[in-house]
């Protein structure tokens, strides 16, 4: 939800976007693989959306929040009731069997709560009353508020649709065509995303390692308890990987730098990459790009520097699309410690 307010880009010829939330407290591979994904096909074979994007939450109990925009206003009944149809027939064939123990939850829930947003947003959202959990196997449609703040105003927030739909499509191609359902593959696949993601909006290997290191650090301050050993554990796992991953993140930065070609499916993330850079680019440089300002006066900021502006949205293109795939906040910060010493290790070399 924003704080501040922004005039909304004038789009009258397209529908308004429509979230409908499944809540659904299993493995939700199914749920994305089985049902979201025909459903986004057949409404754009169709012509009835002119996008759409997906992410995973928690809040109020487990569910993938979809998101849909109508081509034009005339059809969101249309794109409603095939929604309701799909969604229907799913839970009633592939039911979640979970149970939720709203008691046992409650105090984890308000944990996550807090850790994105403040005690006055919880007690005006919940009160004294806890967070009530939503029914499992059910869905609704609830309100779409464009994050302005986080995403450079409305400007910030077209582009950023943009690439959350690209985001998507990349994600569900993946997890409809490897085994993402293993962590080793899910971090292999992960890995090769925030690579090429980091390296093509930073272009060099001594910012995308000091963006993951900072990445890293907040993710584990804002969701990890202090430990000492952690890190220790980790360089473990990264000396047996080390060879595997020093040659991989190697061949995609030799890939962005122009030096080789590279396929498949991290050549498509990052020629995607390079086209969100230039949109990125462009809008900051024309001064269309406007931030919250981090003292919290409630002002907001034009950013004209594309490099201030690339790597403030890049936070949140990394975790939304590690979101979508599937990793958590405890497996980012694995990754981007490991990646941050692959990177790191790397300029050092090569400075000398």
């Amino acid at each position: 939800m924003s704080r501040h307010e922004f005039a909304a880009p004038v789009a009258a010829e397209r529908g308004d976007w429509l979230a409908v939330h499944v809540f659904y407290a299993s493995n939700n591979l199914p749920l994305l693989v089985d049902c979201m994904l025909p459903l986004v096909r057949q409404l754009q074979q169709r012509g009835l959306i002119s996008g759409w994007f997906f992410i995973r939450y928690w809040m109020e109990g487990p569910h993938i929040r979809l998101r849909l925009r109508p081509a034009t206003a005339a059809h969101e009944a249309e794109v409603r009731r095939q929604v309701e149809q799909e969604v229907q027939t799913f839970l009633r064939h592939r039911p979640a069997l979970y149970h939720m123990d709203e008691e046992l939850l409650g105090p984890l829930y308000k944990q996550m709560f807090l850790s994105e947003y403040t005690e006055q947003e919880w007690e005006d959202k919940y009160g004294d009353g806890g967070m009530p959990l939503r029914d499992n196997n059910s869905y609704a449609y609830l309100p779409y508020e464009p994050e302005y703040d986080k995403y450079a105003g409305p400007v910030g927030i077209e582009i950023s649709e943009w690439h959350f739909e690209r985001s998507s499509d990349m994600v569900m191609s993946l997890l409809e065509t490897t085994n993402v359902h293993m962590r080793t593959v899910m971090f292999g696949l992960a890995t090769q995303l925030m690579t090429a993601m980091t390296m093509t909006m930073l272009r060099d290997r001594e910012s995308a390692a000091g963006f993951l290191d900072s990445y890293r650090d907040f993710w584990e301050t804002a969701f990890q308890t202090p430990d000492p050993d952690r890190h220790a554990r980790f360089d473990i796992t990264y000396d047996e990987m080390a060879p595997r991953m020093i040659r991989r993140v190697g061949e995609i930065c030799a890939a962005i730098d122009g030096q080789t070609p590279l396929t498949g499916f991290t050549g498509r993330w990052v020629a995607h990459c390079v086209e969100l850079r230039e949109r990125i680019t462009a809008a900051a440089q024309a001064g269309e790009l406007v931030f919250a300002a981090r003292d919290g006066s409630g002002r907001v900021e034009v950013v004209t520097d594309p490099q201030a502006a690339l790597r403030a949205l890049l936070f949140s293109y990394v975790h939304m699309t590690n979101n979508r795939l599937g990793v958590s906040i405890v497996d980012e910060v694995y990754l981007s410690y490991l990646l941050h010493r692959v990177l790191a290790e790397a300029y050092a070399e090569a400075a000398r």
